[in-house]
């Protein structure tokens, strides 16, 4: 389980001064309203130039939607954001000439996307998540970059040590990936498209449809998801089962996808679970505990139930284990 690389020409910035300082045009942050759970509150009363993402007139539906903001230097907002958790996956900035409504309306486009799954039922998505956006610079053709990134000069993302933006530029050892570093500072990523990806017009895709991405695009994307979901579920194990060796909780956590999948089970839940029963009772689980694999192999149950069922099994498994000195 190796850190993926940056994208190409992404590099980095230690510290909000830097971005402020090399800003060669106005600075905007597109704030996630799920995460910066006052910025509807907050953002109409700042004095800075802002408008919600979300055409919906609902409070509710408005403070979760993302929001767009032209950050002045040593604004209040500014120095809030400088000072967000650095696990905080609070949204991105970027440099960009246009004007906000223009603006608006481009970053509008991409808010929802087309996918093989169904190619006829847009989705909503989440491309300002800082995460999905360096996914999607690493799997997007050039020309598919270019029209995202029409009116923007430079991305800045926030990456602190637990985000896993680029799962660690450089190859780590498993220690320093189970358990990354208690107040390691933020860092930034930043990129500049290449001037001619600019396009002053600001017209979306082409012929005005939303945006897509096709099968290739769409199972890349998939994998880099499903590795940074392992990789969580290795720091979260990791802390949980402190006595284990990394080596075995990684070698644990690369088996558990496939192993649940033999037994319909899919979800972050159902495979986190499965792989806890793996660490404490062997890595044959559910050999030699036969009500476990009675549960795993029901069909007279959801999903969801088996994995609930297994869990509250956890305990009469121990029990198990000792009384055979496993």
């Amino acid at each position: 389980m190796q850190p993926l690389p940056l994208p190409n020409g992404w590099s980095e910035l230690s510290s909000w001064t830097a971005i402020e300082t090399t800003s060669r045009s106005p600075l905007w942050a597109l704030i996630d309203g799920v995460v910066f759970r006052n910025a509807a509150q907050v953002l109409p009363v700042s004095g800075l130039q802002n408008c919600c993402l979300s055409a919906s007139t609902d409070p509710d539906k408005r403070a979760m939607a993302p929001w767009l903001v032209r950050l002045d230097p040593g604004s209040q907002l500014s120095r809030d954001l400088a000072t967000q958790p650095a696990d905080s996956p609070w949204g991105l900035l970027l440099n960009s000439d246009a004007e906000m409504l223009a603006l608006r309306q481009h970053l509008r486009r991409f808010t929802m996307i087309r996918t093989p799954a169904d190619p006829d039922a847009p989705v909503y998505f989440r491309f300002y998540d800082p995460r999905v956006l360096l996914d999607l610079f690493a799997i997007l053709p050039a020309e598919k970059l270019a029209q995202l990134s029409r009116p923007v000069s430079r991305w800045i993302l926030p990456d602190g040590p637990s985000l896993d933006l680029s799962h660690r530029i450089d190859a780590a050892p498993a220690s320093a990936l189970l358990h990354p570093a208690a107040g390691k500072p933020l860092r930034y990523l930043t990129h500049r498209p290449p001037a001619e990806h600019a396009m002053p017009d600001m017209q979306g895709p082409a012929g005005g449809s939303t945006f897509a991405i096709d099968h290739a695009e769409a199972a890349l994307f998939g994998q880099r998801q499903a590795d940074r979901s392992l990789i969580y579920l290795a720091r979260e194990l990791a802390a949980r089962y402190r006595d284990v060796e990394d080596g075995r909780l990684l070698a644990t956590v690369r088996q558990a996808p496939s192993r649940a999948a033999r037994f319909g089970l899919a979800s972050t839940k159902q495979i986190s679970t499965l792989a806890a029963c793996m660490i404490e009772f062997g890595d044959d689980f559910p050999r030699h505990y036969p009500e476990a694999e009675k549960i795993l192999t029901s069909r007279g149950q959801e999903d969801w139930q088996r994995r609930q069922a297994l869990a509250a099994w956890m305990s009469r498994g121990r029990v198990l284990r000792q009384a055979r000195g496993f």
